[in-house]
């Protein structure tokens, strides 16, 4: 069992040099690469295949990420086989493995580009099945489960024009706000914020259909202080607070007030009055 579990140690330090390997070429010599991208294709596939562990895979998410944040579309014009099997990743039973795959599509989604449209369908649907995995916000699941909402946001932050805006929307904000993988929800409440901010418009037009959602969002970050959001994240989020409460019907932010919890009611007009 030693032998054994030294050999598996070996086989993944020099998996992860090699992959360090690769990673400082495709920087050092990005012309050169260009050609062998293809190549790369089945190589990360075989890394991702059933039996392999999880640090395996995470292994070739790294070199996946590499590659797409440095070749963007035209790393999804030659390897797309590669979102095909992170889809069906997705639905691992294992939490790692779900987790890995939510971080490639998100990945995905924000460096591939017009070449990444067409399978759009294909990532909304994987991301929802971690998402709505039975166990998704049992302690086991619940980092797969966040990664799982980051990358949703971010497939509405690139892609929203290709994408059934509303209800994926609705969909996202349902998980909203994340409470526990820390460093992604800063990310995605940064997200949030800033698609609010941009999106008013297009996302918010039918009777503030999503206001009263958003609010309940914010009000649970802000309730929380800085340790779901950025200082920067929440100064954004009090001055559109601020700006929709002005905005709106007497009634209707009355109503959205009402809907919170005590808590949260006297957080907000804490925060509306200052």
């Amino acid at each position: 069992m030693i032998l054994e579990m030294g050999s598996v140690a070996c086989l993944l330090f020099i998996s992860m040099q090699a992959a360090a390997c690769v990673t400082t070429f495709i920087v050092t010599h990005k012309n050169s690469f260009l050609p062998f991208i293809g190549k790369l294709a089945p190589c990360i596939e075989l890394m991702w295949v059933k039996d392999r562990i999880v640090e395996e895979r995470r292994i070739a998410l790294h070199i996946f990420c590499d590659v797409a944040k440095q070749f963007q579309e035209e790393a999804f014009r030659r390897c797309k086989i590669i979102l095909l099997f992170l889809f069906k990743a997705c639905k691992d039973e294992n939490p790692e493995v779900q987790e890995v795959a939510a971080q490639a599509i998100g990945t995905a989604a924000e460096f591939g580009g017009s070449v990444f449209k067409s399978f759009l369908k294909g990532a909304v649907s994987a991301l929802n099945a971690v998402m709505g995995h039975p166990n998704a916000l049992q302690m086991e699941y619940v980092m797969a489960h966040d990664t799982a909402v980051s990358a949703l946001g971010k497939n509405l932050q690139f892609h929203r024009e290709k994408l059934k805006a509303e209800k994926v929307l609705r969909i996202w904000l349902g998980h909203l706000p994340l409470k526990n993988h820390l460093e992604e929800a800063k990310v995605v409440h940064r997200q949030l914020c800033s698609l609010v901010e941009v999106s008013e418009g297009e996302l918010l037009r039918t009777q503030k259909a999503y206001l009263s959602e958003i609010v309940a969002v914010y009000a649970e970050i802000l309730w929380a202080g800085k340790k779901l959001a950025t200082e920067e994240t929440v100064n954004q989020m009090i001055k559109q607070l601020k700006l929709h409460s002005r905005r709106s019907p007497p009634s209707t932010w009355r109503s959205i007030m009402l809907s919170l919890e005590p808590h949260l009611q006297k957080k907000l007009e804490s925060v509306l009055s200052s």
